[in-house]
């Protein structure tokens, strides 16, 4: 991100948080995933409104945590190293994404 040793000693134990309160909700993906494997087989009606219940929750989490660290990275950062900053968790996480979905396969 071409962060000055100053933006990196602000930067980096600011992120580990950020990181850390993501992590939480990652927890959540794990499970849901994980309940998903073990009733795949027999995935019934009430599991699978529990799972888009869970996935949505996730997802609104996720999304609240991140609006609220730009905030915090933006005490620290630029406005374009914030941006470039998002750019790159984004794509990491497209990654991630893929490759989970490639891995699951879809509801019977």
């Amino acid at each position: 991100m071409g962060l000055t040793d100053v933006e990196g000693q602000r930067f980096w134990p600011l992120y580990r948080e950020y990181r850390s309160e993501l992590a939480k909700n990652g927890d959540r993906t794990a499970a849901l995933v994980s309940t998903f494997a073990d009733n795949y087989e027999n995935l019934s009606e009430g599991t699978a409104e529990w799972m888009v219940n869970e996935f949505l929750a996730i997802e609104k989490v996720e999304s609240k945590v991140k609006s609220r660290w730009v905030l915090r990275f933006r005490e620290v950062l630029s406005a374009k190293k914030v941006a470039l900053f998002m750019q790159l968790e984004n794509k990491l996480q497209a990654i991630i994404d893929y490759d989970l979905a490639e891995s699951i396969p879809l509801v019977q």
